[in-house]
């Protein structure tokens, strides 16, 4: 019997080795996300085989698959983009970005498993990550605002304009963290064209909001205790203003001049402050490698 323990003992212990050759994990830097964020899955791929690998060869040997509740398969609607050839030595960690949101149907919120699989034919092995959780959340709508496209966007000449809809929500990531989000889509709320977060947000502030003559958004809110954040966003979703705002004598707001040209009036503006936000993070995967410790 002693025998049978022990070669059960050294069969469990040589199984447990040959697993922890090649680990793989994902990991989000957040927890939820509202629908068509970006959604970025960093998989960490950690090898301790003793030899260098060679990954990123084919569409297959990184592959994704998300559970919704109840253990429901989540429809893929095309296969993430995910070559890229790569060596990785032994003792040493890479890790592959993928933003998973134009490749699943993440649409309804709810909570949500995304597994990640990595092939291995060095090995002759296949690795798969533990199901790590993350949440879709609709958000609570501020303010929408329907409108028309200016006539050098249209389509066809003469044509009715077309509708799309601004929109801002907010989030609440913990109880005490609150995000402002931006989104545009058609009129309908069917098709989202661009979302992501504009920045922190106060529990009694109270987002400022104006459309101008270019059919732009303009957004002053408050994201300090005497600072604030002043934003201009065209009718393709693209950031084309970003200034920040502090209380002096007066506090910030928007006013419309004789011309319909909207500004801030009030306060006063951080010269040093970046007039351009930072681009929402690619679509496109990235590979970061690492030394391991």
């Amino acid at each position: 019997m002693k025998k049978v323990l022990a070669f059960l003992c050294f069969g469990f212990a040589s199984l447990v080795a040959t697993l922890g050759q090649v680990t793989v994990d994902v990991v989000f830097d957040q927890t939820q996300f509202v629908p068509s964020e970006t959604l970025i899955a960093k998989v960490r791929i950690t090898n301790f085989s003793g030899r260098t690998l060679h990954l990123g060869h084919g569409e297959g040997w990184l592959s994704f698959d998300v559970e919704g509740e109840r253990s429901r398969g989540v429809p893929r609607l095309n296969p993430a983009p995910v070559e890229g050839p790569f060596e990785l030595g032994s003792s040493e960690v890479a890790i592959k970005k993928v933003n998973l949101a134009p490749y699943f149907d993440l649409s309804t919120p709810g909570r949500y498993k995304v597994t990640a699989t990595v092939q291995i034919p060095e090995l002759q092995q296949v690795r798969r990550s533990e199901p790590v959780a993350f949440d879709i959340v609709s958000g609570t709508v501020l303010w929408e605002l329907n409108f028309g496209l200016p006539a050098s966007a249209v389509s066809k000449a003469g044509g009715p304009p077309e509708i799309r809809k601004y929109a801002l929500l907010q989030v609440n990531h913990l109880p005490s963290d609150l995000q402002l989000y931006f989104r545009l889509s058609n009129a309908a709320g069917s098709v989202t064209y661009q979302v992501y977060p504009v920045g922190r947000l106060l529990s009694f502030s109270r987002p400022e909001p104006q459309v101008d003559q270019q059919s732009r958004l303009h957004l002053l809110y408050q994201d300090g205790a005497k600072t604030f954040k002043y934003l201009v966003f065209d009718p393709e979703g693209k950031m084309v203003v970003r200034e920040t705002y502090y209380y002096t004598q007066t506090r910030p707001t928007l006013r419309a001049d004789s011309e319909g040209n909207i500004k801030v009036l009030g306060g006063a503006r951080y010269l040093n402050s970046p007039a351009l936000p930072n681009p929402p993070a690619p679509a496109s995967p990235a590979n970061d490698k690492v030394h391991q410790p």
